[in-house]
Formats: C-alpha cells, sequence, structure tokens
C-alpha cells in the first residue's frame, strides 16, 4: 500500500504482519486531508526494526519487544531508540472448526506445539496426526509464542507461515492442522481455543486472565523522528486512535473502555 507527495516526503512505517492493517487505517484517517502522507509495509516486526536501523523507514512498527541485538547494532549505527508501547493484543491457539477439541490445558498446548503430542486422540481429539502452522523467523508473534509457549523447531512436518492470513488458510483448510495467529485476525474459519478454561475475549485480555497476551510496540529513531512522524504517534496514543485500535480488536492502553 502506497501513496506519494510530490510536495514533502512521506512517513514511512514498516514492520509487524499483525499491526499493519490498522495502522494503515489510522494513517488514512490521521491524514485524510494530506493524501501521500504516508507509506505503510508489512515484513515482519524484524524486518521493519531492521529497517529502521537501516534509515529505511521512519517508524517501526513491532509485536514484540526490540532485541539485545537490535540494540547492540542500533548503539553501534548512532540510533536512538524510542519505545511507545501504543495497545495490547493476544495470541489465540487456532484449530480446523471439525476438530472437536474447544480448549487445552496449556501443558497440553505446549506439549502440542514441542512435539510430544503428534496425534489429536492424546489432547481429547479424533485419531487425527497434529499438523502444527507457525510464523516463519521474520515475525514478532513467532518469537512471542516461542517466550509463552514453545518453540517447535525441528519438529518433523511443521509448516512456515509468513502472516497471520496465510496461518488462517492452511488451518481453514486441513482438518488436522493447529496454529496461532493475532486475536485481530480470527474469522469463522477457524475455531479459537479455550485455554485453562479461559476464552480469548477484549475482556480477559483487559482483565489479564487469558494467558497468551502481548504489548505491541512502536520504534523510532529519536534523533531523526520527524514532526509529522511523531504527530502520528501522538494521534494513536489519543482517544480517537485508541478507540480505533479498540475497534479492530485490539486492547487499548488508555482513553478507551
Amino acid at each position: 500500500f502506497q501513496c506519494r507527495s510530490r510536495e514533502r516526503s512521506a512517513v514511512v512505517v514498516m514492520g509487524s504482519t499483525t499491526l499493519a492493517p490498522v495502522i494503515r487505517s489510522a494513517a488514512e484517517l490521521h491524514w485524510a486531508k494530506k493524501p501521500g502522507m504516508y507509506r505503510v509495509e508489512s515484513q515482519g516486526s524484524h524486518g521493519g526494526i531492521l529497517s529502521l536501523l537501516e534509515g529505511r523507514c521512519d517508524i517501526a512498527e513491532s509485536s514484540v519487544p526490540i532485541s539485545d541485538m537490535e540494540m547492540d547494532i542500533a548503539r553501534a549505527r548512532g540510533v536512538e531508540i524510542r519505545e511507545y508501547v501504543i495497545a495490547h493484543d493476544m495470541i489465540v491457539p487456532v484449530v480446523n472448526p471439525s476438530n472437536p477439541v474447544n480448549g487445552l490445558e496449556f501443558d497440553t498446548l505446549r506439549r502440542l506445539f514441542n512435539g510430544s503430542i503428534r496425534n489429536w486422540k492424546d489432547a481429547g481429539g479424533a485419531d487425527v496426526p497434529v499438523k502444527l502452522v507457525v510464523r516463519d523467523f521474520k515475525s514478532g508473534t513467532k518469537d512471542v509464542w516461542c517466550r509463552l509457549v514453545t518453540q517447535s523447531e525441528g519438529i518433523e512436518g511443521v509448516i512456515e507461515k509468513s502472516s497471520n492470513s496465510a496461518v488462517l488458510a492452511e488451518v481453514a483448510h486441513e482438518a488436522g492442522a493447529m496454529g496461532y495467529v493475532s486475536f485481530s485476525y480470527l474469522n469463522n474459519e477457524v475455531k479459537a481455543l479455550k485455554i485453562d478454561g479461559i476464552a480469548p475475549t477484549i475482556a480477559n485480555g483487559m482483565k489479564g486472565t487469558y494467558r497468551m497476551k502481548r504489548p505491541l510496540y512502536l520504534y523510532v529513531d529519536e534523533k531523526k523522528v520527524s514532526r509529522e512522524a511523531r504527530h502520528f504517534i501522538v494521534f494513536l496514543m489519543s482517544r480517537e486512535g485508541q478507540g480505533l485500535l479498540r475497534k479492530n480488536r485490539f486492547i487499548p492502553v488508555s482513553g478507551v473502555e
């Protein structure tokens, strides 16, 4: 998605595939009377942070905190990182609607994703092989899932996808498939699972009872950030911006019930 301006350079935002759709909507709303003032590209959280460190974007959007290695690169390049938490999100395990399983204990979820359980009959389901669908190495969602649940590297037959939408499509297509996506991407073509009896809902996310919850970040280079980019971040933190995030099924950090 790209808009160009002849009068001034666009504010370029790169990174998280989870955040990209709502950031595009926010940019359209914020710059409604200034077409061409922004460009939003989704390439994964780590891709966005790398773009910021290389000076190719004004704002990096990320669903995972910047890593120690990325901070080391920033310091070596003289980039002064400024972090903003703009909302929270939930990462939700999803299965094919034909799967009779509606919820899992957390330990069972972990054992499914570390390869200890390879057939759904051992997790309360039918006699069907488990087919894991995970995100690729650029994904902040994958990083957070590995920290909160477990890693799935080295398990035979694991399928990697580059976006939430691609995970949803695979799980919707395969009876034994199981993946994880941002709550904001859930649709009726997959089944979201309860964990320890807690359903993934905004209310449970706000109360902190749903287990897989994470902050969502924006990063800028404090030395180079433009006035226009700052104004956009202020808009996202305003009541209107937080309301838009809530409308898109993220958990706001301020100003919205």
